[in-house]
């Protein structure tokens, strides 16, 4: 699955299975970030859109949580938030996976 990084878009290891939280697939993966002046990229876990890579603002999670403490929390996250806006903001992105059911 590829997704969107500080590094461009970039091939990602997803753990898990993709899960559909208000009408969208979600997915869990381990993606490089840049950290400070670090040399090599840190992987930390996001919860990605499966369509178009973007990422979720999921904040307060212990490093350690499962995949699917972060759909749970993905899935309260979203479930603040109105259908359309949802919608709206991810249709500003692009398509870069291929959803299959």
């Amino acid at each position: 699955m590829k997704a969107i990084t500080d590094f461009g878009i970039l091939e990602v290891k997803t753990i898990g299975s993709k899960k559909e939280i208000c009408g969208q697939f979600w997915i869990v993966a381990t993606v490089p970030v840049k950290y400070m002046n670090f040399t090599e990229p840190l992987k930390i876990r996001k919860v990605l859109h499966y369509n178009t890579g973007a990422n979720l603002p999921i904040k307060n999670i212990p490093h350690n949580a499962t995949a699917k403490d972060y759909l749970t929390e993905a899935e309260h996250f979203l479930s603040n938030i109105p259908f359309e806006a949802i919608s709206k903001e991810l249709s500003k992105y692009d398509s870069i996976n291929q959803l299959n059911k």
